[in-house]
């Protein structure tokens, strides 16, 4: 897997999200995104192993859910300022039953 970044720790990269799981429903900032893995700032109450549903959404977008699993907890001072977070490992995106419906006819077409 590729470590290219498609941005770096930094606000001006940040993308609002909401983070589900264990531990409940949370705000958060997706200050880094590459492929296959993101930072959320601030740290969360979930272990490494958690599995999480996250949630992009921007005005006159649609939402993105990808389902992602804790790596580790991250802590580093950057320029924008310490930045505290989790490192997670996206497994895919969250298909809803009817993504998945549409999916199944669009493969058997």
């Amino acid at each position: 897997m590729s470590s290219r970044s498609l941005g770096s720790p930094g606000l001006r990269n940040a993308a609002l999200v909401v983070v589900e799981g264990p531990g409940g429903v949370h705000r958060a900032l997706c200050v880094s995104l590459s492929w296959g893995q993101m930072l959320l700032s601030p740290a969360m109450p979930y272990g490494p192993g958690s599995v999480l549903r996250v949630t992009f959404s921007h005005p006159g977008a649609s939402e993105m859910t990808l389902r992602c699993t804790v790596e580790r907890a991250y802590e580093a001072v950057h320029p924008a300022g310490r930045i505290a977070g989790q490192w997670l490992r996206i497994d895919g995106p969250e298909l809803d039953t009817d993504d998945l419906i549409s999916a199944a006819r669009r493969q058997s077409a």
